[in-house]
């Protein structure tokens, strides 16, 4: 495949799509809106099977989710979500995760 690392023969993406702060301050609590998209695409001349795994952040207060396609597994009291994949050669998959947040207006969210 032209542009296709040999080498690499599965590759993984992350793009962040959507990030909105909302201006208005309620109780000095801010919101924001995450959207991502994971894609994964098989470069390789036979099926693969892989699992995706994700983390929701736990200790700020997480609305709205969500997660297309709809998880393998998905633990809510560790963040954690689980996607099981099969690709088929030269198939691509995405996975779409969209989650708004609230936090103290003072507290600085980072990684998100």
């Amino acid at each position: 495949m032209p542009g296709v690392d040999p080498l690499r023969k599965t590759t993984i993406e992350r793009a962040k799509l959507v990030r909105l702060e909302d201006e208005t301050i309620i109780f000095s609590k801010k919101k924001r809106t995450f959207k991502d998209r994971i894609t994964v695409e098989n470069h390789k001349s036979r099926q693969i099977e892989l699992t995706v795994i994700d983390h929701i952040p736990d200790d700020i207060k997480i609305e709205d989710v969500q997660l297309r396609p709809k998880p393998a597994e998905r633990n809510d009291d560790e963040g954690i979500v689980k996607w099981e994949l099969r690709l088929k050669p030269g198939e691509k998959k995405e996975i779409t995760i969209e989650f708004m947040v609230t936090h103290p207006k003072n507290m600085s969210v980072r990684g998100l």
